[in-house]
């Protein structure tokens, strides 16, 4: 599929930083990756519990959602520690390689094109491209609000945490935290700092689980008016519930998996770069009266 006119412009414009990303757990179910996708993750984790011991049958009224089973071992234990350690005990969350998507969103954040990166993931393999191309002076990672003071031109931010957090009441799996922590830390930046980018592209969401579902919806309410709005994911728009919640319309709904829709992004920026560089030589030459 083609990508959007604007879009093209947008991420091969002079200067770059016009595009700004959010991305989900359909980013990281592509190989190398291979993290299932969030409704596969809450079947597992919801099995062990209900094995081990800590939830009954029943006692959890859909554990397809893994918002609805933390909430029920919260209700139950007053924590979701028994989650968050099963979750890194079944899922290889902090060494997760990175794929040709998160390969090429890496280069291009270092690169100045794309301004910011939002994931909702809690898998790593988004820092471990950028540590591959060694962008530690370039990218700031936010991992928590503690590290805002850190941002630097070009940023990631996770926003529900990540497998680096020591504490496992921090993950936001409930849509209870998501609220306490996005009314005290993440809304007053979002629309200023975080997606102040004239086009957005969310891309691979995943599962409609409850907590992804309010995060859309949040982020989507903190964007400006004028914000051009797009969304990726290979499945169909009719179907997608993420749609949906951000009014996203069939001509801005592409229908590409993570890696096309990086790759194509790509091979627009280095259309134009190549461009710039034979805009380059040529001055050269004819500067220094260079022979052919």
């Amino acid at each position: 599929m083609p990508l959007p006119a604007d879009l093209l412009e947008a991420i091969s414009s002079t200067g770059g930083g016009r595009v700004a990303l959010v991305i989900g757990a359909g980013c990281s179910s592509e190989e190398p990756t291979g993290l299932p996708l969030s409704r596969e993750v809450s079947r597992e984790i919801h099995r062990m519990l209900v094995a081990g011991g800590i939830l009954d049958h029943g006692e959890c009224a859909d554990p397809d959602d893994l918002s609805v089973v933390t909430d029920a071992v919260f209700n139950k234990t007053h924590s979701q520690r028994e989650v968050v350690e099963r979750f890194l005990g079944r899922y290889d969350l902090k060494v997760a390689t990175s794929n040709r998507g998160y390969k090429i969103a890496a280069a291009l954040l270092c690169e100045g094109v794309i301004a910011t990166v939002v994931t909702l993931n809690f898998d790593l393999a988004l820092s471990t491209a950028l540590a591959e191309l060694g962008a530690g002076g370039v990218v700031a990672v936010v991992e928590r609000p503690e590290d805002l003071p850190r941002q630097r031109a070009i940023n990631v931010y996770y926003l529900h945490r990540n497998a680096n957090a020591a504490d496992p009441e921090l993950w936001v799996l409930r849509t209870a935290s998501l609220t306490t922590e996005w009314r005290d830390c993440w809304e007053a930046i979002i629309a200023t700092r975080v997606l102040a980018a004239p086009v957005v592209v969310f891309a691979g969401l995943g599962t409609p689980v409850s907590v992804l579902v309010e995060s859309t919806k949040l982020l989507r309410r903190a964007l400006p008016d004028t914000t051009s709005l797009y969304q990726a994911d290979p499945g169909e728009r009719e179907h997608s519930r993420f749609a949906a919640e951000l009014e996203i319309d069939a001509v801005n709904y592409i229908q590409l998996g993570w890696g096309d829709l990086m790759e194509q992004l790509a091979d627009r920026v280095t259309v134009e770069q190549i461009a710039g560089v034979r805009v380059a030589v040529t001055r050269k030459v004819n500067e220094d009266g260079i022979a052919n």
